[in-house]
This record gives C-alpha cells, sequence and structure tokens, in this order.
C-alpha cells in the first residue's frame, strides 16, 4: 500500500509509474512491493496469488497483537480498515494487489 501510495503521488507530480519503479528498484529504496508493481499493478492484472481475504485475516492478527501490546500504534489499525474496505468492494477472493484499485480511486489516478 505505501509502495501504491507513493507511486500515485508521484504519478501526480509528472513522473511516470514505469519510471519511478526503475529508478526506485536501482537504488537504496528497493523492495519487493515495488519490484512487483509493474507486473501486477501498473500492467492492470492483480495477479500476485494471495487473497485480499487472507492478507485481511492476516493483518487482523497481527493488528490485534500490536493493540494488546502497543496501544498508541496507528499503521495498523489503519492497514487493517483499509483492507475490510477492500475486501468488501472486490471479495475476499480477489488478488490482494486489488488494494491498488481502492487507493486510486480515492485518488482519482490510475497507475496503468
Amino acid at each position: 500500500m505505501l509502495a501504491t501510495e507513493g507511486m500515485l503521488a508521484l504519478k501526480k507530480y509528472g513522473v511516470q509509474p514505469a519510471t519511478a519503479v526503475e529508478v526506485i528498484n536501482a537504488s537504496s529504496g528497493a523492495s519487493l512491493q515495488v519490484q512487483r508493481l509493474p507486473d501486477n499493478v501498473i500492467s492492470r492484472k492483480f495477479a500476485y496469488g494471495f487473497a485480499l481475504g487472507l492478507m485481511h485475516k492476516d493483518c487482523r492478527i497481527a493488528g490485534n497483537l500490536v493493540a494488546s501490546q502497543t496501544p498508541g500504534a496507528t499503521l495498523i489499525p489503519k492497514v487493517v480498515t483499509l483492507l475490510g474496505e477492500a475486501e468488501e468492494r472486490y471479495g475476499p477472493n480477489a488478488d490482494y494487489t486489488q488494494i491498488a484499485r481502492l487507493l486510486e480511486e480515492r485518488t482519482g489516478i490510475t497507475l496503468g
């Protein structure tokens, strides 16, 4: 989600997502999430191979642990909420990369 939000901001700023991915992946900012954006989000395939419902479940479990140990945490609750909204919209069997569509809709910017 963070990689997608960053790409959305860069696109609005005028940087093409493919260019941004190439530059980021050649730098210390490289990550699996950024590496997977072209094949799964920018291409519009949304086919990473992991179900949105499972990602939501896993993050809920992690969120419960974090809340019990560090009640002031704010990031995981927001992630769980966004995943829940995406699961409602696209269904539990949708690929988890569909979360990018929800973020695109909210910003009015499309990466692909």
